[in-house]
């Protein structure tokens, strides 16, 4: 049974057709700097935390 449903609007980035071709890079930056986001990979929970993992993996040196 739904108890309730609440809309958050701009809750999630947009995801446009293309949007992968404009997404942030992990690359690392000026003195080691990487970027761990949602924006890097795909808007949500489970694009965050890849986005974690691969920079942790990034920072660690391991591929």
């Amino acid at each position: 049974m739904l108890i309730r449903v609440d809309r958050i609007a701009h809750a999630q980035l947009d995801q446009p057709v293309g949007f992968r071709e404009r997404r942030w890079s992990q690359t690392p930056g000026p003195e080691g700097l990487v970027i761990a986001s949602e924006a890097t990979e795909m808007s949500g929970i489970d694009g965050a935390m890849l986005s974690g993992e691969k920079a942790a993996h990034l920072v660690l040196g391991a591929h």
